[in-house]
C-alpha cells in the first residue's frame, strides 16, 4: 500500500464507499430539485413521467439517505483517530463486514 498521508489508518478506507455513495445521492437530490422548479416554472414539464409529488418525495428522501451516508463515513474515518484504543489495535475491528454493509446499503 503506498503512502497516503490523508488516510493515517488502513481502516478509514472503509469509509469511501459511503462518501462516494453520499456525494451520488447529493447530485440526484439536486436533480431532483431542478425537475421541481422547472415544473414549478412549467406546469406540464415531465409531469406524466415524474409527477410533483412524487418528485417531492423523493427529493426529500435523498437528503436524509444522502446525510446518513454522510454521517457514516465520517464516523468510520474519524473514529481511529479519535479513540485511542482502535488506533493502538490498528483500525476498526472487522472492515471487511463494514465494506460489505456498505454494499448491501448501495445495493451494488
Amino acid at each position: 500500500m503506498s503512502h497516503n498521508p490523508v488516510l493515517k489508518y488502513q481502516s478509514q478506507a472503509v469509509a469511501k464507499p459511503y462518501f462516494i455513495a453520499a456525494i451520488g445521492l447529493f447530485l440526484g437530490q439536486i436533480v431532483f430539485g431542478l425537475v421541481m422548479g422547472a415544473q414549478y416554472i412549467w406546469g406540464d414539464f415531465l409531469f406524466p413521467a415524474i409527477p410533483f409529488n412524487v418528485a417531492r418525495m423523493v427529493h426529500t428522501n435523498l437528503l436524509i439517505v444522502w446525510l446518513l451516508f454522510a454521517f457514516m463515513g465520517s464516523a468510520y474515518y474519524s473514529a481511529p483517530r479519535e479513540t485511542s484504543c482502535i488506533a493502538q489495535t490498528g483500525g476498526i475491528i472487522f472492515p471487511r463486514r463494514r465494506r460489505h454493509r456498505a454494499r448491501l446499503w448501495t445495493a451494488r
